[in-house]
């Protein structure tokens, strides 16, 4: 059982649930212990073994990817992006949706 302590909890992918904790976002395990602390703005499911997280700076927002140790793999960066999958995820840069892969690098 995990406690009721949370305002809203995601669904478990790759072994952690986002959940958010006093208006943040961070990831718990199966038995309710906090893996990646509560710090972001938006915390999304993980997906190809990353998880799309973002941050709010006044009106604008920073959408990047962390890993499942919670570790920045892609700076927060992007207006928005999509969630991973088979190594590639879209981001928006200057409003056009454009593809990166797992280092940030674009495809073309």
């Amino acid at each position: 059982m995990i406690d009721c302590k949370y305002q809203n909890v995601g669904e478990f992918t790759e072994g952690l649930c986002n959940a958010r904790l006093n208006g943040k976002w961070g990831y718990i395990n199966s038995n309710g212990k906090t893996i990646i602390q509560h710090k972001f703005d938006i915390g999304i499911s993980f997906h190809d073994g990353l998880a799309r997280v973002a941050y709010r700076e006044s009106d604008t927002w920073l959408f990047g990817f962390i890993n499942t140790k919670g570790e920045e793999v892609i700076k927060p960066q992007y207006s928005n992006a999509k969630d991973f999958r088979n190594g590639v995820a879209e981001v928006m840069i200057n409003n056009k949706w454009k593809k990166i892969n797992k280092e940030g690098k674009l495809i073309r």
